[in-house]
């Protein structure tokens, strides 16, 4: 076992270290926003793309069911075709996690895995989370969820976040100009999204989804599988996917972007908010997350 660990742990330091994943990783950093963390946590880096997977059971902590989870390296993979696949492992009382990241040339992938080796249901929330930067907060922009359902949400609490939940629901300040400025709906009230394109310029926390009513019937519409991330400033786009994730979160800083540095970013991705996931006893979860771009 020893030796098979090394053997991985060198493969992994391989494909890390070439310049073909080097060069592409460079490209990627441009897109993607990190933070350093705070004082008394600085070893832990905020923003970036993560993954979210919190207890939701009833009486539970509701907090991170994998922050303080080791995480191990189970497999790497290199192939022909420009492609890097590492997935990691870990394990949280009953359950058994797998967190397979790929990079393609034009895309990456995220795919989560939750197995249940108890013998009771396990409850819980998840996300695929992306911090995205942007030139300029109001270039900064959505489309494609026309049409879908929506509600203020706060985001779901992780070890990387870096608006909590409840500073990301604190209502925007409007500067003396901001005449199209609209204040944001109450937490549990549902609209219709009517605009095509959405600017995100102001602060805003929402989740993009099917009421959970609206769930209970035979049929009903869902949230769109794709979206796009829009850049006016840079001319750049981002198309996020969703796979076996019912919800999608959409949250921007607004005015207190500056407290984080001279960029401006979004925190968007696919999720399971506001239903819980059930994994039954010996069965699994899947969920992902597609990111594909034309601007490299």
């Amino acid at each position: 076992m020893a030796a098979l660990l090394w053997c991985r742990y060198l493969t992994l330091m391989s494909v890390l270290t070439s310049q073909k994943f080097i060069g592409r990783m460079m490209g990627l950093r441009r897109f993607f926003i990190p933070f350093p963390g705070k004082e008394k946590d600085s070893g832990l880096a905020k923003g970036g793309i993560g993954l979210v997977i919190n207890d939701a059971s009833e009486g539970g902590s509701k907090g991170s069911l994998i922050s303080s989870s080791e995480w191990t390296v189970k497999d790497v993979d290199s192939d022909s075709i420009d492609a890097v696949q590492v997935e990691l492992s870990c394990s949280s009382g009953p359950l058994e996690i797998s967190y397979v990241v790929s990079l393609y040339p034009l895309s990456m992938a995220s795919a989560v895995i939750v197995k249940n080796n108890g013998r009771k249901d396990v409850t819980l929330t998840s996300a695929i989370l992306s911090h995205l930067k942007f030139k300029k907060r109001a270039k900064a922009g959505i489309q494609g969820l026309r049409k879908c359902w929506y509600c203020t949400e706060p985001p779901l609490s992780s070890p990387f976040e870096v608006l909590s939940p409840s500073e990301a629901l604190k209502p925007e300040s409007p500067g003396l100009l901001d005449f199209d400025f609209e204040p944001e709906e109450k937490p549990g009230s549902w609209k219709v999204q009517e605009e095509p394109y959405i600017i995100l310029k102001d602060r805003l926390s929402r989740v993009y989804a099917a009421p959970p009513q609206e769930r209970l019937k035979a049929f009903y519409n869902t949230s769109p599988t794709k979206y796009e991330t829009l850049d006016q400033g840079k001319e750049l786009f981002f198309r996020v996917i969703r796979i076996g994730f019912e919800d999608i979160y959409v949250g921007s800083p607004g005015s207190s972007a500056d407290k984080y540095g001279k960029d401006y970013f979004i925190c968007t991705g696919p999720a399971a908010m506001l239903v819980p996931v059930v994994v039954k006893p010996g069965g699994e979860w899947k969920g992902a997350q597609m990111i594909e771009h034309d601007n490299l």
